[in-house]
């Protein structure tokens, strides 16, 4: 028998946490030699994968598996979810799985469920399967430690960190578990963390600064953070009020990251993206910049082009030019000289 996933993160961890190599065995998933980062998969169906439109037989094997966990047939409901995880991934039938047994949950018996998808969670080697005990966790009751520390352990993983902060999300005191989660995680993990981490006390500060310095820091791309960071910690206020140059740098990695509307809404979301941009300017023209602040304002001047925020773009092209920019970033005056940044 192979050994369980859950048995795998926590043989891995060290001091709480994965190696930065850490990754779940076999990671094909059946796509010939391809191989995904964990976590991939799901956060390309969230992101960018329309609908999956799941078929009358597997919805059928999915309610069998679900009332055979119920009625304690554990033996029936193991090879039914396996053959479930075949052709579906739980990100893409969660919405159906769930609201199956709530629709249903007057005839399935809790405790049951309960008991086997704890002992799914703990014993399959199977991912899928894993994510689907841990759907149905999410509906049930539960104050067991032992079990926090095991969804706590799957967490780890970026693979299923998405899974578990929606049921942290539900305990008392989850917010600081989704906290400590995003700080350990640093792919797909952290970006699922984000959504539905807040700014709560008593670690409210903490957090927000957190979220302001680290937040965007990924493996995979900082702009799937940036707006979800820039409104859940309220980096506008820090903007609009006395930021230190510290503080406008980090602001700023985030406006870049918002700038960045390839895959996920962005800056344009914002009431007053004009009026923010034109305020990080002047704030940022009082302190001496480096060359990354500089990377920012050449993306603003683009951006204010792009969307003929004329403002924007002269205030950004003027900085550009100054003696100082010149002389930390050479290479940006150089791109300056191009005929559409060239100044007038």
């Amino acid at each position: 028998m192979n050994k369980s996933i859950y048995e795998s993160i926590k043989e891995a961890a060290v001091d709480g946490k994965l190696p930065d190599d850490y990754s779940l065995p076999d990671l094909t998933d059946g796509e010939g030699d391809v191989s995904f980062a964990d976590g991939a998969l799901d956060g390309i169906t969230m992101y960018h994968m329309p609908p999956f439109e799941m078929t009358k037989s597997d919805y059928q094997v999915m309610t069998e598996a679900i009332n055979a966990a119920s009625n304690h047939e554990f033996e029936i409901a193991d090879p039914l979810f396996i053959q479930l995880s075949k052709k579906n991934r739980a990100i893409s039938v969660s919405g159906k799985l769930q609201q199956y047994i709530i629709d249903n949950h007057g005839n399935l018996k809790a405790g049951n469920l309960y008991e086997y998808v704890v002992g799914l969670i703990q014993l399959s080697d199977n991912k899928e399967c894993v994510k689907y005990g841990l759907l149905i966790l999410g509906l049930l009751v539960f104050n067991n430690e032992e079990v926090k520390d095991v969804i706590r352990t799957l967490a780890l993983s970026d693979e299923f960190t998405l899974f578990c902060v929606h049921i942290m999300y539900q305990w008392s005191g989850g917010n600081n578990d989704i906290f400590e989660t995003a700080r350990k995680v640093h792919g797909w993990g952290r970006i699922h963390a984000l959504e539905l981490l807040r700014p709560l006390m008593p670690r409210t500060k903490e957090i927000r600064e957190w979220m302001l310095k680290e937040g965007i820091n990924n493996k995979i791309a900082p702009f799937y953070s940036a707006l979800t960071c820039w409104r859940n910690a309220n980096i506008g206020s820090i903007l609009y009020v006395n930021p230190t140059y510290e503080d406008l740098h980090y602001i700023g990695k985030i406006l870049d990251a918002m700038l960045d509307e390839s895959a996920v809404p962005g800056i344009s979301t914002l009431d007053k993206r004009t009026d923010i941009l034109l305020t990080y300017l002047e704030k940022a023209q009082k302190h001496a910049l480096c060359a990354e602040d500089y990377q920012v304002i050449y993306h603003i001047c683009q951006y204010g082009e792009t969307v003929n925020a004329a403002e924007v773009s002269q205030f950004a092209k003027d900085m550009l030019h100054s003696d100082r920019a010149k002389s930390v970033l050479p290479d940006v005056t150089r791109r300056l000289e191009a005929r559409k940044f060239k100044k007038p």
